[in-house]
């Protein structure tokens, strides 16, 4: 009697079948049938934000493009400055504060390379192109002492995990900006990646950006692409480069003159090797200003740089991490001041042991830095205590030390090539921050929704604000060192976040009430508001979808508005232009509103293949926004007030094509 066996596989959501027979002699008769795909089906979230057990937010390439982001671009950078831990700015003002941290304490890379800046002019866009990127990963805090040299936050944005065996890709088109990215397999094992991005925001809206009479014609490129090989099972090997290229023009509109050239070029580049869990990677990272101005016959022409070469490693040994690195890096400073060159090098350990419900984690980053005869070796601890409470709740305690020993001075805080970094030892101190944060996060019953609360203080023992004003770079004998003072400082505050990614209605709510004060004897006797103080900080986003291939969001931001120093007025000696002013960080902008909605049609074909068409509104209520203040001078009025406005509403239309 003939015996039938099945042999049931469960593939998330379907199944497959397949039955053989035995011969009654104990002889199995296996019939073999190769099949061409397998279909799985699947009801998953679509968690764009996804938080893993360190705190770290992991966002998914692939439901970006259905988030509000700045006209329609599905920008990373655009969904985390929306998260309480990172400080909200006005569109013009370039940068990402983290906890009331400068923006050049961050650590941003791009497949294991340092990105030096990571946004684009003006800071309306990333430097990440979000067709290209498959994750990205960003923490605020209790980051190992492994990651690299930084002293406030971290992000990093990876190509993928390992090289692609179908031909894959997508492509969107927008009114403001286009995106494009394809991977193509060369072999088994081996594939190549491309990506582009351009911009043409003055082609479609002429007179959005305008600084007093003057129109600013801008756009910016980007390039990437990748060589990913696995030579075997455990081993992937990837070579990676990422570019771009940013321009800005200032035409009178008066008289047609060109009144100025400005841009930037970003570029990195890296050769990593993945063994398992352990990393080993070389990379170059350049940054290059370009600032030329015609001022009343006045010519200002203020470049700088900086290039920066890294070999580092990390990998397991049991319970520790190890790792290891080695930079060297250059700077031109500004207007001839500030070039100097240096080499960092570190050792650093993780230690995680777990009993029970506790656990402990220990870490500790010995560097050390030289800079011709500036030397310094600087131990940077880390503890972490963390306990579970129930299923359902996680308690943590991190305290730890980090140092950093590039600063960047922020002369303009608009994102302009004014600003650029300088090595510790020109008059300038290594960034040095002790922090200590404190939390619980987890889940809230049975609703979904995932909650945060969280308290943390920094303190700054080299706080650096910038006592200066762009009207001095008119000045021939200008020394930009000359602005630059340190002091202490202290930022502390507290997040509440939820965050909800099941069912059809989704959304993310975050607040951060903070404080961020600098002491510096040249400026007062007393604590101030340092450039990052925002008191208020709301964000609340949600996305819903009432039918299958639609999905409707929108998002309301609400900042306090940004400190900054008002002048009280100016002359003239020699051909100079001297401004006088009022207490450093004593005005403060009006608070910052924007309301964002966004509806995506997405349409799946049998097969790889989907289109999705999304339409965007960029401040819908067409909130009035100042950007940033600035002085005007001239021999009749003397000094006069300006003002940057953003108040246009601004529509998008986007197509976008994956395969």
């Amino acid at each position: 009697m003939n015996i039938k066996k099945t042999v049931i596989l469960f593939l998330s959501a379907g199944m497959v079948f397949a039955t053989a027979k035995a011969e009654p002699a104990d002889t199995l008769d296996i019939r073999h049938h190769d099949l061409d795909a397998i279909t799985v089906t699947t009801l998953a979230p679509r968690r764009v934000v996804k938080i893993d057990s360190l705190g770290f937010l992991n966002l998914n390439g692939r439901f970006l493009g259905e988030q509000v982001t700045l006209m329609g671009s599905g920008d990373p950078l655009a969904i985390i400055r929306t998260l309480p831990s990172v400080t909200t700015t006005a569109e013009l003002q370039g940068g990402v504060s983290v906890r009331g941290s400068s923006s050049g304490d961050n650590l941003f890379t791009s497949d294991n390379a340092r990105v030096i800046n990571p946004l684009h002019m003006l800071g309306l866009f990333s430097a990440y192109n979000p067709a290209y990127y498959r994750s990205y990963v960003f923490a605020p805090g209790r980051i190992p002492m492994t990651t690299g040299p930084l002293a406030a936050g971290y992000f990093a944005a990876e190509s993928g995990a390992g090289p692609d065996s179908v031909l894959n890709g997508s492509v969107a088109a927008g009114l403001i900006e286009s995106h494009a990215a394809v991977r193509i397999p060369v072999a088994h094992g081996l594939s190549i990646g491309l990506g582009g991005r351009c911009s043409y925001l003055d082609a479609v809206f002429p007179d959005i950006l305008k600084l007093g009479g003057s129109r600013l014609k801008y756009g910016f490129t980007d390039i990437n692409g990748d060589v990913t090989w696995a030579p075997s099972d455990r081993d992937i090997l990837r070579l990676s480069f990422f570019g771009n290229r940013d321009y800005l023009d200032i035409n009178n509109d008066v008289n047609g003159s060109k009144d100025g050239e400005l841009g930037w070029r970003n570029s990195a580049a890296s050769l990593s090797w993945l063994r398992g869990k352990a990393i080993t990677s070389v990379s170059r990272s350049e940054y290059r200003n370009k600032f030329k101005i015609d001022e009343g016959g006045r010519r200002i022409d203020l470049p700088s740089d900086m290039c920066e070469y890294k070999a580092a490693t990390s990998f397991p040994l049991g319970r520790f991490t190890v790792g290891a690195d080695f930079s060297h890096r250059h700077t031109s400073g500004q207007n001839g001041f500030g070039e100097a060159s240096a080499i960092e090098y570190s050792i650093s350990g993780e230690y995680g042991f777990s009993f029970r419900r506790f656990r402990l984690t220990l870490g500790m980053r010995m560097a050390g830095y030289h800079s011709g005869a500036y030397r310094l070796f600087r131990p940077q601890p880390r503890i972490e205590i963390s306990a579970e409470l129930g299923k359902e709740y996680t308690v943590y305690v991190s305290a730890g030390r980090r140092v950093m020993f590039d600063r960047l001075i922020e002369e303009s805080g608009a994102g302009l090539p004014t600003d650029f970094r300088v090595l510790a030892g020109h008059g300038v101190s290594p960034s040095d921050v002790y922090g200590i944060e404190a939390g619980v996060r987890g889940m809230l019953g049975n609703t979904g929704v995932y909650v945060n609360l969280e308290a943390y203080a920094r303190r700054m023992r080299h706080a650096v604000e910038w006592n200066g004003s762009i009207l001095d770079l008119a000045s021939a004998s200008y020394n930009p060192l000359d602005n630059i003072l340190e002091g202490r400082g202290y930022a502390a505050g507290i997040e509440v976040s939820a965050m909800r990614q099941i069912g059809k209605v989704r959304g993310r709510l975050g607040y951060n009430y903070s404080t961020s004060r600098v002491r510096i004897e040249k400026l007062a006797d007393r604590y101030i508001p340092s450039s990052h103080d925002r008191p208020h900080d709301l964000s609340v986003s949600l996305n819903y979808n009432p039918l299958s291939p639609l999905t409707l969001s929108g998002s309301f931001t609400y900042a306090s508005g940004t400190p900054y120093t008002r002048a009280k007025y100016g002359y003239m000696i020699d051909e100079n232009l001297i401004c006088e002013y009022f207490e450093h960080n004593s005005s403060r902008l009006p608070a910052y509103r924007r309301l964002d909605l966004a509806a995506a049609w997405k349409i799946t074909r049998e097969g790889r293949l989907s289109h999705t068409f999304t339409v965007s509104v960029y401040n819908a209520l067409g909130c009035r926004n100042v950007l940033f203040r600035f002085p005007e001078y001239s021999v009749k009025d003397g000094i006069r007030q300006r003002e940057s406005v953003m108040q246009a509403v601004i529509p998008s239309l986007t197509y976008t094509l994956q395969f």
